[in-house]
């Protein structure tokens, strides 16, 4: 009689997840992303404060907006980083925790974009080339979380 038990659990998890899903259509990215990730079991304190303005953005983490087609950008979002105090599995153990401020230079872990693109039509490359080009900026790996085109892609 267990199993059923396990099977509703799981039904309830996708509900929630196709809820989180369906707030993305709506206007705040961010919040949804955020919701949508802590649904999927990933959640942190650690954020950045940075302007959503895509070529302002790039400025504020060093990085040269020439370099990213930010025209078709609408906005960007930082949504937090995710360290071995949120993830176990990040931590090589002994690191003490590290507090809710970015860790900029904490290379075993993962920061979480949102970014807002217009809906011109966009390949899986280009988004692919975006993260590729976002990740040169950062001393850990970056997931996006892209909406376009009445979609999000999670890259």
């Amino acid at each position: 009689a267990g199993g059923g038990c396990g099977m509703s659990h799981a039904t309830e998890r996708l509900a929630a997840i196709r809820d989180a899903v369906s707030g993305l259509a709506g206007a705040d990215l961010a919040g949804a992303g955020r919701r949508l990730l802590d649904v999927m079991g990933y959640r942190s304190p650690k954020t950045l404060d940075t302007p959503a303005a895509p070529a302002q953005f790039l400025a504020a983490l060093g990085m040269d907006a020439a370099r990213f087609e930010t025209g078709r950008w609408r906005a960007v979002h930082f949504l937090f980083q995710l360290t071995g105090d949120e993830l176990p599995a990040l931590s090589r153990g002994g690191d003490p925790a590290t507090g809710e401020a970015f860790q900029r230079g904490a290379i075993d872990s993962f920061v979480f974009l949102a970014i807002d693109l217009d809906d011109g039509g966009w390949s899986r490359r280009q988004l692919v080339a975006i993260v590729r080009a976002l990740n040169r900026g950062f001393a850990m790996p970056v997931i996006v979380l892209f909406r376009h085109d009445g979609q999000a892609t999670l890259t």
